[in-house]
């Protein structure tokens, strides 16, 4: 009975242990987990219940940064999700954007999940910091603040820095974004005004819904242009209008 009590025990204990304590962590340490003593051996079976942990450590040996047994030959997977992990995907948001982000609000369970969904510590922190970005849904850079949106609203123009890093990309006198394909709103809206005065319907009004088609076109399909009676040819009589 003893002997069944103490295996549900051992079990028990083996399934508790998803990770290397810091006290375990500091007695095996220093030890070459290739080359280890019988007095080692015996320490680590005593120490590392889990049975994978066990295999991966006596295989891979401890990660250097996480202190934790290594995946693979000098490859941990945890360390390597961390460094990946640079922003929140649409599966992460979904299942933590009804939670309050506040450390004391949040239920054992939520925090679980959070530590198991955020790898990444710096975008974890600012989690539980400063709560979600409404916007853009990654985690704020401060109270009620995000700089990846702050930036993006601040930024109307190119300037001279960024326009020399990518000016032999798409070449352009503005040096500013085309607005569409081989399109550019700040250019041709500059070319078309030049020319207000070089032509005219007759009518104030459509004069004036013309010029406005052509400052605010995004694409060439938008553009409305007045063409005079004379540049006209083969012209064909066919009635007169009513």
């Amino acid at each position: 009975m003893d002997f069944v009590k103490n295996f549900f025990h051992f079990n028990k204990h083996q399934s508790e242990q998803k990770y290397l304590s810091d006290d375990i962590i500091e007695q095996i340490k220093d030890f070459n987990c290739y080359n280890l003593t019988k007095k080692q051996k015996l320490l680590i079976d005593k120490l590392i219940l889990n049975k994978k942990l066990k295999k991966l450590y006596k295989k891979y040996d401890l990660c250097k940064e996480c202190k934790q047994p290594n995946t693979g030959y000098q490859y941990c997977q945890s360390c390597e999700s961390k460094q990946e992990q640079n922003f929140l995907n649409e599966d992460v948001f979904e299942q933590i954007k009804d939670f309050d982000h506040h450390s004391w609000k949040l239920t054992e369970e939520q925090k679980l999940l959070i530590d198991k969904l955020i790898l990444n510590e710096e975008l974890k922190e600012r989690y539980k910091y400063y709560g979600l970005c409404k916007e853009c849904k990654q985690p704020n850079t401060g109270y009620q603040y995000c700089q990846s949106c702050e930036s993006k609203q601040e930024q109307n123009f190119l300037n001279e820095d960024v326009f020399e890093q990518i000016k032999d990309f798409d070449h352009h006198k503005c040096k500013q974004p085309k607005t569409s394909s081989g399109w550019c709103n700040t250019c041709n809206a500059k070319r078309f005004q030049q020319n207000f005065k070089k032509w005219s319907s007759g009518n104030d009004d459509i004069d004036k819904f013309i010029q406005h088609t052509q400052l605010s076109a995004t694409d060439y399909n938008e553009v409305l242009e007045w063409i005079p009676y004379d540049r006209f040819y083969n012209i064909e009589y066919i009635a007169k209008g009513g």
